[in-house]
């Protein structure tokens, strides 16, 4: 009896719509989630002091979202190298963070304030 004498059941033809069904909302659903991240990266180049800052916050966001939706959905775990690795991303963030608050004018660095309070006695 070869394969191409195998029935196909109802079953089996339900499971393949559900199979199938699966599929194409997980296809969208990746356009959504890229519509989604390419929206709230737009609203923060607008919002933010610089784009590396807007970069940086949308990378750390993705890595961290990535290891919360892997936990959750697949039992994902990810290694020690992993975690390190991803705090030393939000230590940089947060290096980036800081070095924005303040403006380099002449040389010295100086706070947002201070920057504004010396342009508006120019």
């Amino acid at each position: 009896v070869g394969v191409a004498s195998i029935k196909r059941t109802p079953h089996h033809t339900h499971t393949h719509k559900v199979a199938l069904l699966v599929r194409v909302c997980c296809f969208l659903l990746v356009f959504l989630c890229n519509a989604v991240m390419w929206s709230t990266f737009t609203k923060a180049l607008n919002r933010c002091s610089s784009t590396i800052e807007a970069t940086a916050t949308n990378t750390s966001t993705n890595f961290f979202a990535t290891a919360v939706f892997g936990k959750a959905l697949f039992g994902e775990t990810l290694s020690l190298e992993w975690w390190m690795g991803s705090l030393l991303i939000l230590f940089g963030l947060l290096c980036i963070h800081h070095g924005a608050r303040g403006s380099v004018t002449n040389g010295n660095t100086k706070s947002q304030d201070e920057a504004t309070d010396e342009r508006k006695n120019q």
